[in-house]
């Protein structure tokens, strides 16, 4: 079946020529692009402001540029750019295959438990990484577990995670529900305060979702 007409497609942001739409949600829509510049396609997350949208949307946009800057690990998806062009925000990030552990799980359902163990180990430490630079994810699911060339796991979007607060409590804002509900600690569906033992929470899900 045919793709439904984008008016995205073909379209230029900065240095970026969009050329095929990959996905979307809450935190943008993300596009594979192509980076006239270094000659390199590359995955192009886009947001639009549009009338009516909440204002945290565009700050959770920013933050997830900030975030993920921080980082380098082998698990974490990389940014390469980030940037706005007359209130258009995007970030330029490594273009991967595509495959999620979603889909992983279609194709082959419960995974044997050393097989399930292995996989989710370096997202583990991935996670582990990022809480010690004060950063939770928020939003630990199949869909945002993609595989590389090599098969290589790695954990992506932190566009709704929150940094720990800086006065020293260890705790994100709180009131808000942001994240999947079925993936959800308690506290997060309460829309409580978060450290890192919400991310734990989470993974534990989804282990328990891999080998049952």
């Amino acid at each position: 079946m045919a793709q439904s007409f984008d008016p995205w497609i073909g379209r230029r942001l900065g240095r970026y020529t969009l050329r095929q739409r990959l996905g979307g949600g809450g935190g943008g829509t993300v596009y594979a692009a192509w980076d006239e510049t270094l000659e390199r396609e590359v995955a192009l997350k886009v947001l639009v402001p549009v009338p009516g949208a909440p204002p945290e949307m565009l700050d959770r946009f920013r933050q997830e540029a900030i975030l993920t800057a921080r980082m380098n690990h082998l698990n974490i998806v990389p940014i390469y750019d980030v940037g706005d062009e007359q209130g258009i925000f995007y970030i330029a990030m490594r273009r991967l295959s595509g495959r999620t552990l979603g889909d992983l799980l279609n194709e082959r359902g419960p995974l044997p438990q050393e097989e399930g163990i292995r996989l989710l180990l370096p997202l583990a430490e991935a996670l582990a990484y990022a809480h010690k630079r004060g950063i939770v994810h928020r939003d630990i699911k199949p869909a945002n577990v993609l595989f590389d060339d090599e098969d290589r796991p790695m954990l992506a979007d932190f566009g709704i995670a929150k940094a720990l607060d800086t006065s020293g409590e260890g705790l994100t804002v709180t009131g808000t529900t942001i994240g999947t509900p079925a993936y959800m600690s308690p506290e997060q569906a309460a829309g409580g305060p978060l450290d890192a033992r919400s991310d734990i929470y989470s993974i534990g899900i989804l282990l328990y979702q891999l080998l049952t």
